[in-house]
């Protein structure tokens, strides 16, 4: 009886954990179901982070080629207004051209002009001490004739007058009238001149003015005015050196110091300085269209082709505002190539991730495959376990039946022995049956936790 409660006691456990092992199945076939699930779940997130990670990558290439696409149109755009800037400027440099030898021209025909009136009021005056009275009115009048545009009043005047009367008015224009009114016409300019002068010419000035030399006004206005410039003219060109100009103005401007003569400062203002400054503004405009952005190198090649003045310009404002428009420029396609790079890292980012979790999907996927194997073989040892423990509580059953007939044979074991041995030898036989009934249940609990254990793993 006691080994028969003991087997039972053993198909019950062996039982019980038949039933766990079957929920432990049962769980394992629901996991297995979630696993594949989540490999499915998993496969299409990874297929929407490829898809993202493409639009992504597309959309970046996209903007790089929209950035290029700018870039060439600003570059084409730039380009056309060069060379549509260029063909204007091109007939400015014709027109300076043109007017600067009409300068040239004018400036040498009235030297020509002047030195003919001077050759004739020589003539004149020739002829007029020599007593020829007629050839002294020829010249007179054609000296006359050519002074009749001169810029002083007095001498303008005296030559209509001369011109409208006799012959002895002639003679008097030539022999008085004429120097007169020049000498008139050279005060009222020394006058001028010493009011809008420097200091020291405006002090000459006033001298030659209260001198009573006849000469002194000339004077002052051939060499004295420019005598009395010197020391102005040497200031003015310290400064020019000190604003650190070009080598062609320092060259000049320190040979006018070198040689030091009124001559030479003079010059340098009359001549020298315009011709350096137009050489140092091409020299600097042609290094600008090399080492310049693009603005820059635009406006340079434009200046370049275009008259003096131009370049003059370019020098001295135009190149920084072409600079700012460079860096402006260079700035905004530093920031948009930025934006492009980040976006860039944000895809292939993307791109990584995506792979990342194609690799998880198809890890999932192979993982899903796994568990539907021991899904597949969990609900085989679950069925198995079913059946197991079924035969234990049957086994259990009949452990008790066994246990309460050796109850029953016991007692009447009491009042006959041979019913008691009787009864014994079927208790025994029972109880062994019932052994044999506990070993096979045990067997079957083991099988049912080797199932449920593999079940777990699989899971």
């Amino acid at each position: 009886a006691t080994a028969a409660r003991t087997a039972r006691d053993a198909a019950n456990s062996a039982a019980d954990h038949a039933d766990k092992a079957a929920a432990a199945a049962e769980e394992a076939v629901r996991n297995a179901g979630k696993a594949v699930d989540y490999a499915n779940k998993s496969t299409a997130h990874a297929a929407a982070a490829v898809l993202a990670a493409n639009t992504a990558t597309k959309a970046v290439s996209d903007a790089i080629l929209v950035e290029q696409n700018a870039r060439k149109a600003e570059a084409e755009t730039l380009e056309q207004d060069k060379l549509q800037a260029i063909e204007e400027v091109r007939l400015l440099a014709e027109i300076e051209t043109k007017e600067l030898t009409t300068y040239q021209n004018k400036a040498a025909q009235a030297q020509q002009t002047d030195q003919a009136t001077k050759d004739l009021i020589a003539k004149a005056e020739q002829a007029l001490v020599a007593n020829d009275m007629a050839a002294a009115a020829v010249h007179g009048r054609k000296a006359a004739i050519a002074l009749l545009d001169s810029r002083g009043a007095w001498t303008r005047q005296a030559a209509q007058f001369a011109l409208s009367g006799t012959d002895d008015d002639v003679y008097a224009w030539i022999d008085l009238d004429r120097v007169l009114a020049q000498g008139q016409d050279d005060r009222e300019t020394t006058l001028h001149v010493a009011t809008i002068a420097g200091p020291k010419i405006a002090e000459a000035a006033l001298n030659a003015l209260k001198s009573t030399e006849s000469k002194a006004v000339g004077d002052f206005l051939t060499s004295g005015m420019k005598k009395a410039s010197d020391e102005d003219n040497r200031v003015a060109i310290g400064r020019i050196l000190n604003s650190n100009p070009g080598r062609a103005v320092t060259a000049a401007a320190n040979k006018a110091l070198s040689i030091n003569t009124t001559e030479s400062l003079q010059n340098f203002f009359d001549h020298d300085y315009p011709q350096a400054i137009a050489e140092d503004d091409a020299v600097l405009t042609g290094q600008l269209m090399i080492s310049g952005g693009a603005f820059t190198r635009a406006y340079a090649e434009v200046a370049m082709e275009g008259p003096t003045w131009m370049r003059r310009n370019f020098v001295s404002l135009v190149q920084y505002r072409t600079a700012q428009l460079d860096h402006d420029t260079a700035t905004h396609v530093a920031a948009v190539r930025g934006a492009i790079a980040a976006a860039a890292k944000i895809a292939q980012k993307a791109q990584e991730n995506a792979a990342l979790a194609s690799k998880a999907g198809a890890d999932a996927r192979n993982a899903a495959a796994e568990a539907k194997e021991w899904a597949s073989k969990a609900l085989d040892s679950a069925a198995k376990a079913d059946s197991y423990a079924d035969e234990a509580r049957r086994n259990a059953d009949a452990a008790d039946k066994s246990a309460a007939d050796a109850r029953a044979s016991a007692n009447r074991a009491t009042t006959a022995a041979s019913t008691a041995r009787r009864a014994a030898r079927s208790a025994n036989y029972s109880a062994n049956k019932a052994m044999d009934s506990a070993r096979a249940a045990l067997k079957s609990s083991y099988s049912a936790q080797a199932s449920a254990a593999a079940a777990r793993a699989s899971s």
